[in-house]
């Protein structure tokens, strides 16, 4: 999770990576940032349990772990918001976190599905 504060030598806007999960030193986009917050949620820690897959986050009404998404990031106004919603869109199903980033001011989101589908809200614009 970054804030970008500014910009890279007062003229052009800092370029973020944003790291494959399953393929290390690759990135699935790249975006411009400019005094705005990134953060990004994903199933990296990966745990199983006789025949059940869990990660560190949890779907809160299921007690599961969500699989619809490998890694979700989001642009936001913060660090506390981008990382916030970046949890809480990975609960939700691709589509329905795309949507709810969609109603939420001033906030992109790029979801990567569990599928390898890259999922980006209207205003997402890759540098």
């Amino acid at each position: 999770d970054i804030y970008a504060i500014g910009t890279k030598n007062g003229k052009s806007p800092w370029r973020v990576g944003v790291e494959n999960p399953k393929k290390d030193g690759t990135y699935i986009s790249k975006i411009a940032v400019a005094n705005k917050a990134i953060a990004t949620s994903g199933n990296y820690e990966i745990y199983f349990d006789k025949e059940k897959l869990y990660h560190h986050i949890v779907n809160p009404k299921t007690g599961e772990s969500p699989h619809g998404s490998s890694s979700v990031t989001v642009l936001a106004r913060n660090a506390a918001d981008a990382d916030a919603l970046a949890t809480a869109v990975f609960v939700l199903q691709p589509r329905a976190g795309k949507d709810f980033i969609e109603k939420t001011p001033q906030t992109e989101c790029l979801i990567l599905t569990s599928r390898k589908e890259k999922v980006f809200s209207s205003g997402w614009r890759s540098a």
